[in-house]
């Protein structure tokens, strides 16, 4: 999420005074286990929104799976077809 963020707002995070530092620091925190950083991320964020749109993301799993099912069936068909 943080790539994309500065792909596109990139030039207003260098407006920020020692933006690298904190960037740095951002890591650490998300990455070191002694901070729990990206655990708190899921706890706060992903995990209430996963939950409150369980059953949107299950349809496009299931739409997704069919699909792809589908196109196999279709490649298969093509590629034993003589």
């Amino acid at each position: 999420m943080y790539h994309v963020a500065e792909t596109f707002f990139g030039f207003i995070f260098w407006f920020i005074p020692y933006w690298s530092w904190i960037k740095l620091g951002l890591f650490v925190w998300l990455l070191l286990p002694q901070f729990n950083g990206s655990r708190k991320i899921y706890e706060t964020v992903l995990s209430p929104f996963m939950k409150e749109h369980k059953e949107l993301i299950q349809n496009w799993i299931n739409k997704a799976k069919n699909e792809a099912q589908s196109a196999a069936s279709v490649a298969y068909k093509e590629a034993t077809d003589p």
